[in-house]
Order: C-alpha cells, then structure tokens, then sequence
C-alpha cells in the first residue's frame, strides 16, 4: 500500500512528516522557507524533488535547508551535518561508495575517496588476518653508533624514508660520516620501529663505502626486537664477525621486516 499526498492546484505541492503529524503546504512556497519545518522532521523539498531530514543546526532562509537528503538512492549530508551508523546498526550498498566523491567505479574500486584514509596516531592492533589496522609513512634520522661506545661524528649525509603497512616496515636511508668517534662493532641506528621479537631478524640490501672487513662477503640484518641494523663479515676459512666502527665511512641500506 502506498499515499500519496499532493498539493491539489498547484505544480509545486510539498509536505512535511514531523512530530506534529503531516502537513500539506499549497501553493509555490517551500515549507523550509514558510519557517514551518521543525528539527528532525522529514519534508519534500522543492528544488530539487530530494527527501530532507531538517537538522538542528541549519539556519532559517538558506535554500535547501535538510541536514540530510535522499534523492534517486542517493544520501547527502550538508556541510558539517554528519551521517551516523550506530554500532549495533549496518550500512548495506549495493554498488559503489564514493566519501568525499561521487563514485566513478574507475579500476573497478568498490570505495573511492577525495582524499586519503586517516588512522589513529595509537594503532589500534587488530588480531583478525584480513583487517589492515595501521598505515604510517614519514622520515627518520640514521646514525651510526658504536656497541661499545656510542660516539659521535660529522655528518654530511643523515636521511632516512620508512612507510608501514600493518605489520610490516619498509625502510631506506644513507649516511655519510667523519670523525667518528665511537668504538666496539658498528650499527646503523635510528631505524623507526623494533624488529618483531622472533627467533631470527631480516636481511637487509646495503651499500658501503670506507668500511674494514675480513672474508670475502659482507651480510647486514636487523636482529628480532632490535632497531640498529648489524654487518658481519663472512668468508670460506674466515669466522663470521661483526664488522669494527670506522671513523668515516659511506653506508645505505634498504629492506622491509616485521613489526608486533
């Protein structure tokens, strides 16, 4: 069963649900502009045919005053009006969603945004697989330090680049150094997040210059729970062996780990 109401007379009927019961307006005249349309009624608009919820904080004598509006499977919300799923509530589309955007569908996206997904500055952990329930990028400041001594030095390149993605971090940063002053085995320092605490750490792809090595290879990695990436030198014939601080030395290193 269905009503219809119309405004007999007149090619511009409208009219109003609310908690006064339904109002049939005649004439040309929009109720929104009649001032006859209270907060949280329901109304007909006349411009654009579009059903409008009326909003507390809309002002009389703007057009197309309604917080909310449903047009041809279509909900808009005014600027600063917010559209509110309650937890226990479901938002179901049947085709694409467009925040921010009127979807296009382009590359076959089910969501499309104006501008960005923002997360949480404290990750909220998800321990559900299929829920990605972090994102970060930025820059970070390398350094290289000794394990005995820390030191110091003069750095003429110190920059650094990660993203995270979940669980896992891709980073890539280069240094450039003199006058180190550290002593012990050298690390690169600096790295953004620990290394997940498991039983083993991740490879890393590195470049170096200026540094002093027995064997025939040079591995670098960054061990479980740690933040400061190790060289060690291996070789047939020669013990592996962290690589010592050099007072001036070129390195670059790049790799993705895993976080907890």
């Amino acid at each position: 069963m269905s009503v219809v109401l119309n405004a007999k007379g007149t090619s511009s009927p409208f009219f109003s649900i609310g908690k006064q019961g339904v109002t049939l307006y005649q004439g040309i005249n929009d109720p929104s502009l009649m001032y006859a349309v209270k907060p949280g009624d329901l109304w007909l608009g006349g411009s654009d045919n579009s059903i409008k919820i009326r909003e507390v904080s809309n002002l009389w004598g703007a057009p197309n005053l309604g917080g909310v509006s449903f047009n041809d499977g279509t909900i808009t919300t005014d600027s600063g009006v917010n559209l509110e799923i309650v937890p226990s509530g479901k938002l179901i589309l049947a085709d694409n969603l467009g925040i921010g955007t009127a979807p296009t569908g382009r590359n076959n996206a089910s969501i499309e945004l104006r501008a960005g997904i923002a997360f949480p500055e404290v990750e909220q952990m998800s321990s559900d697989p299929r829920v990605l329930d972090d994102y970060e990028e930025g820059n970070f400041i390398p350094y290289v330090m000794g394990t005995d001594t820390v030191g110091t030095a003069v750095y003429t390149t110190q920059v650094g680049r990660y993203q995270k993605i979940g669980n896992r971090v891709t980073v890539s940063a280069a240094v450039e150094y003199t006058g180190h002053t550290g002593t012990g085995s050298l690390l690169f320092a600096g790295i953004p997040f620990a290394h997940a605490n498991l039983q083993a750490g991740t490879a890393m792809t590195h470049w170096f210059s200026g540094l002093q090595y027995f064997g025939t290879n040079v591995c670098s990695f960054l061990p479980p729970a740690a933040t400061g990436v190790r060289f060690q030198s291996t070789g047939s014939g020669s013990p592996t062996a962290d690589l010592a601080m050099v007072t001036a030395g070129a390195i670059t290193i790049s790799g993705t780990y895993e976080v907890n």
